[in-house]
């Protein structure tokens, strides 16, 4: 009997089959309903460690683009708003853990805990198209930004925007097809209820395949005009490293396409859910990753100078009294001299400037540069 036929059961037969397991379990197996195994811990550890990355690499970001470049452009704004987005994506997979658990097998589910869980899987998907789409976008946009020269119109600023406004048709056609497959819209997660379902499993494959071509496209996209740069090899080989952590969005995509197609030859969805919620979290993850990435270098930087600053500043020679010399003087070299009888110098980063209250480190990111290169190599 399926589901949807509940309704026309006696009462007390309808609270019996509510009660009992979501599944039949396989022979030898007895269901175990009350506290099921999971796998909620490593599902937990996973989770924490993507968002210290995530969280992370939006921190630093923000400090260089609020502090350093002092410059906010569309793209940042539509990251930031993925960011946002992400928050209750996670909520709702932290839920699914806290109520139900993860990686537990369906006969271990009672029947009416399955809409909650489907209803909860339901709103993450909802969620998830937002935000790659909206990390998608800004990844591209920035990506033109950086690599295409003012004014131009060249074969990767077209790419570029095919492929932002093929990922946007594509969610959105997605996003109202996925909705449209059951009449009531509430059965979508409730299978009780009486109505008609189509098959929407076959979304999720095309989703999943979807976002793997399109990371793969986005990671190829810029070598070529990485490796044309009139640079040191070193300084492309650190270029190019930097805008290859598109290969870690390029595995959860993968990852995210196994655990798919995994899902649909699946009887047992609520252990199947699990590997998909893992997947699109790594996903989103390694997007923003990509996005915020490029910048962090002069993060680090600056707080290497900073460091430096420091260390320069509590090293300098101390007179009998414990204090610093009052002989010694500044060097506008770059340097601090000192006035004693065997004079000791001392770096100071020359980007630097030394104030009483704050240090200001002067210049732009260092890829803002790149389009200056790649007219210059056009040129040759």
């Amino acid at each position: 009997m399926s589901l949807d036929q509940l309704h026309s059961l006696p009462p007390a037969q309808q609270q019996a089959i509510l009660n009992g397991p979501a599944l039949a379990p396989p022979a030898g197996v007895v269901p175990n309903l009350d506290n099921p195994p999971n796998g909620n811990a490593l599902c937990l550890g996973i989770i924490a460690y993507l968002l210290i990355l995530a969280t992370s690499a939006f921190t630093l970001a923000a400090y260089v683009k609020l502090f350093y470049v002092k410059k906010l452009y569309l793209e940042d704004f539509l990251a930031f708003a993925g960011f946002v987005l992400h928050v209750p994506l996670v909520h709702c997979i932290l839920s699914l853990i806290s109520r139900f658990g993860l990686f537990v097998h369906q006969w271990n589910v009672r029947v009416k805990d399955l809409a909650g869980i489907l209803y909860l899987v339901h709103v993450a998907s909802e969620l998830y198209a937002g935000v790659i789409v909206l990390l998608k976008t800004a990844i591209l946009l920035e990506s033109v930004r950086i690599f295409v020269p003012r004014g131009t119109r060249g074969v990767f600023f077209w790419t570029c925007h095919i492929l932002l406004w093929t990922n946007v048709v594509f969610y959105t056609v997605i996003f109202i097809s996925a909705n449209a497959t059951c009449k009531p819209f509430a059965k979508l997660w409730d299978k009780t209820l009486p109505g008609d379902c189509s098959d929407n499993n076959a979304f999720d494959v095309a989703t999943a395949s979807y976002n793997l071509v399109s990371d793969v496209f986005i990671l190829l996209l810029p070598q070529r005009l990485i490796w044309r740069l009139h640079l040191k090899t070193k300084a492309k080989v650190g270029i190019a490293f930097i805008f290859a952590v598109g290969i870690s969005a390029c595995v959860a995509a993968a990852y995210r396409l196994y655990a798919s197609i995994k899902y649909l030859e699946m009887a047992d969805i609520t252990y199947g859910i699990a590997g998909i919620a893992l997947g699109i979290e790594a996903e989103i993850v390694c997007a923003m990753l990509v996005f915020w990435v490029p910048i962090l270098p002069k993060a680090f930087k600056d707080i290497r100078n900073l460091f430096r600053l420091l260390a320069s500043v509590f090293s300098r020679p101390k007179d009998s009294t414990g204090t610093a010399s009052i002989n010694s003087r500044p060097d506008f070299s770059g340097q601090v001299e000192s006035g004693l009888p065997h004079p000791q110098r001392v770096y100071v980063p020359k980007m630097s400037t030394l104030r009483t209250t704050q240090i200001s480190i002067n210049g732009e990111c260092d890829y803002e540069s790149i389009p200056q290169h790649l007219e210059d190599a056009r040129r040759y």
